[in-house]
């Protein structure tokens, strides 16, 4: 912004800036005025006889001005009050701005001291560029400018953001958006929810929540209405984090989310019951952890999927060759907690499924049915457990969207209308890789709420012997689906589908203001067991 400095009755300029007498100002041997009489306007001001004197003038008169920092400084400290002082002469105007987008610099002007100082604040690497005017006796006036460069952020901050674009999620997947370096403070965590944007196909209440200093969560009240167009956007450019940490880039992301699919475990009837869009398709018996190792209550995220996990008891310290160790060859697995618990098949205990909880942990199937279940399921869909001793764990990320009520506390966001439709990438089936057993088409849906049992698979557990292995994902954001995951063809639906009968609903939330401060998730594990 411009700012004008004092009162000058009138101002003459005698130079263009190259040397030259301004134009209508023809070289003459007059003098100038007593200083603080401005020349009579019918006759402009000439104060010196030649080009050369008026140069020399003009230099003198801006040679009384000081500016700091000085022309060509750089590193300059955030902290840097921007000063330009006229001892000899008298400021007009100040304007200092930042390149390349030429946003002014807040500042004031002292009479007291013919100051003028910025008040702004500085960005971290950038160049400023200050523009000042001055007159001086005689109807002097010259214009004079001089640029400084600010030091680079001490830490540069970005972030990831999932779901990734494109892509088709579960009507309980948060968006989850990770920071490269901690956001510590309640002021810094404030002003970046400031910079997102979240907009919806039909708009329903949301909210945030840090469950650390590097993890956000974005998540409806209740689960996403199926067939929900999302898109997220953020930017991160001059945030100041605090510490000499500025954030840098955008986030950006787009989805849709899918058919409603939520099963529920009952740890105490060895049942799971799953259900598509509110109709129950399958009423399958399930063996879930032991009483040594319960299976953790809550409502579950499919995080990820994988064909085949080699499952190691030595992971969770549980010794290999000890009674209760193992290192085996896991199929059809549906990833739903951190610590290590999965939906899979396991033909070694078909014969209890239905009647008790042998395993370590995890939700047993028959293969059939675990082949079946994995090709159902995607990222972000519901797996309730219930009526088990484990309660959730916070910081698991399986649970701890869904899982805790009013114990966390979501801010109110703002949401907007979607104004452009999501579009989704296209999804390819692809075959399982060697060595996974196979049981040819997977189990049609149930024609009744009770699907007939299906025959129980009589093969052996296999062998730990070569195949592709993958330890399961432990990172803290989940990962998409395997691109065998059904991909969404049908146009979305405008409604939510309710939770069949029996299933624990998710109750509606009402967004508040945080009160407490965001806890670190607690550590995470490799998969306990088969």
């Amino acid at each position: 912004m411009v700012v004008a400095l004092g009162a000058v009755a009138a101002v003459a300029s005698l130079s263009n800036g190259q040397g030259q007498p301004a134009a209508g100002h023809p070289p003459g041997t007059g003098h100038p005025p007593a200083t603080g009489h401005p020349p009579a306007t019918s006759q402009p001001a000439a104060s010196t006889t030649s080009t050369t004197t008026r140069a020399q003038a003009l230099a003198r008169l801006l040679s009384d001005v000081s500016v700091a920092p000085p022309d060509g400084a750089r590193h300059q400290p955030l902290s840097t009050v921007v000063t330009v002082r006229a001892s000899g002469a008298q400021l007009v105007s100040v304007r200092v701005t930042r390149s390349p987008d030429g946003v002014p610099l807040a500042g004031g002007y002292d009479p007291s001291t013919g100051t003028w100082r910025s008040i702004g604040h500085l960005l971290p690497a950038t160049t400023y560029t200050v523009h000042y005017r001055v007159s001086g006796a005689g109807g002097l006036s010259a214009q004079g400018s001089s640029s400084f460069e600010t030091a680079p952020p001490a830490e540069v901050v970005t972030a990831t953001v999932f779901p990734t674009p494109g892509i088709s999620v579960g009507v309980g997947q948060p968006i989850v958006v990770r920071f490269s370096h901690p956001v510590g403070t309640y002021a810094a965590q404030q002003a970046v929810l400031s910079r997102f944007q979240v907009a919806m196909s039909k708009p329903v209440p949301g909210g945030w929540h840090w469950f650390s200093p590097v993890e956000l969560h974005f998540r409806p009240s209740s689960y996403w209405p199926v067939g929900e167009q999302v898109q997220l956007t953020g930017d991160l450019d001059h945030w100041d984090i605090g510490g000499g940490a500025w954030g840098e880039g955008t986030v950006s992301t787009a989805f849709v989310v899918g058919d409603s699919h939520i099963s529920t475990v009952n740890l105490l009837t060895h049942r799971m019951v799953v259900t598509d869009n509110g109709q129950v398709i399958y009423d399958w018996p399930i063996s879930a952890g032991r009483a040594q190792y319960p299976s953790m209550d809550g409502a579950h995220l499919v995080l990820d999927r994988e064909s085949v996990v080699r499952m190691d008891s030595a992971t969770v310290g549980i010794p290999v060759n000890s009674p209760n160790g193992y290192d085996e060859l896991v199929y059809w697995d549906v990833h739903i907690a951190d610590s290590g618990e999965y939906v899979h098949a396991a033909p070694w205990d078909v014969s209890v499924q239905g009647s008790e909880n042998v395993s370590h942990g995890c939700i047993n199937l028959s293969p059939a049915r675990a082949e079946t279940f994995f090709r159902f399921s995607r990222v972000g869909d519901i797996v309730n457990v219930v009526n088990g001793p484990r309660p959730p764990v916070m910081g698991d990320h399986g649970v701890m969207d869904w899982s805790f009520g009013p114990a966390v506390t979501w801010s109110p966001a703002k949401v907007v209308q979607l104004t452009t439709p999501v579009a989704l990438l296209p999804t390819t089936s692809l075959p399982p890789p060697p060595g996974v057993p196979y049981y040819g088409p997977t189990l049609p849906p149930a024609s009744t709420s009770t699907s007939a049992p299906t025959p129980a698979s009589t093969a052996p557990a296999p062998a730990p012997t070569p195949a592709p292995t993958s330890a399961p994902a432990t990172t803290a954001a989940p990962a998409p689906a395997p691109t065998s995951a059904p991909a969404t063809t049908s146009a979305p639906a405008t409604t939510s589908v309710p939770a069949p009968a029996g299933t624990p609903a998710v109750s509606a939330t009402t967004f508040a203001p945080a009160t407490t401060r965001a806890q670190p998730p607690s550590p995470s594990h490799l998969a306990p067991a088969p």
